[in-house]
């Protein structure tokens, strides 16, 4: 006689969230994004490395792009959440490029932030009296939100970039504005659950500040990993056809 035991008559919770977009049903799991990473086998040798080639600037940070890049590329093998181990002039290529893609919707949000803020120096040197110094207060606090603006968009418009140039590995469909644009609206809902788990990823990594900056060298890596665990386990964004 088989005596159902409440193990097996409660459901097991687990912070599930389905998406439902462009006809399909797609189920993430956030809590298998943080757990799938410690689970692989010297997954902190991974993360070390890692941490340490983002100690170089700028170079580092292109790395841990083709990183990210990397993981999201393995998510799709048959074992989820590898990461990769020795660094390759591949993951440093892949990153290049994607740091290209990000450039181009990335610096006119930097061209008019520094527009902006020319123009109210402008009004500070000037020093003619109360109304430029309004001026300038009004600019500067314009040119942070232009510049923030910018993050921003950058943060919605990722996925896309990692997944187009996934597809096609070239870097020319980065320069077609109106197909990314449109990819961009066809994916909006989706777009805005990444858009979440991005910022979830930066308060993973800004969380190394809390042991003397050290902790960085584990948390910026730890949240590459972790956004693209999720973002490779997505299959409802779908991109324009160029």
């Amino acid at each position: 006689i088989y005596t159902l035991s409440l193990h097996d008559a409660l459901p097991i919770y687990q912070p599930v969230f389905q998406l439902t977009a462009f006809g399909k049903e797609k189920f993430m799991n956030i809590k298998s994004y943080f757990t799938e990473i410690w689970q692989e086998k010297g997954w902190w040798k991974s993360i070390l490395l890692t941490g340490l080639i983002t100690l170089i600037p700028i170079l580092g940070q292109i790395y841990l792009l083709g990183w990210l890049f990397e993981i999201y590329s393995l998510n799709h093998t048959p074992k989820r959440a590898m990461l990769p181990f020795t660094p390759t002039a591949k993951i440093l290529l892949n990153g290049l490029k994607l740091a290209i893609g990000v450039l181009v919707y990335f610096i006119p949000f930097l061209i008019l932030s520094g527009a902006i803020g020319l123009l109210a120096n402008f009004f500070y040197w000037t020093k003619i009296g109360w109304f430029a110094t309004l001026i300038f207060n009004l600019l500067a606090f314009i040119r942070n939100i232009s510049f923030a603006v910018g993050i921003l968009a950058v943060l919605l418009i990722l996925p896309i970039l990692i997944i187009t140039y996934d597809q096609r590995k070239t870097i020319a469909d980065f320069f077609r504005v109106n197909h990314i644009l449109k990819s961009i609206a066809q994916n909006l809902q989706t777009l805005a659950t990444f858009f979440v788990l991005s910022v979830l990823a930066i308060f993973i990594a800004s969380l190394g500040g809390s042991f003397l900056m050290i902790g960085f060298i584990f948390t910026v890596p730890f949240a590459a990993a972790f956004y693209g665990n999720a973002l490779g386990d997505l299959s409802l964004i779908t991109v324009s056809e160029p």
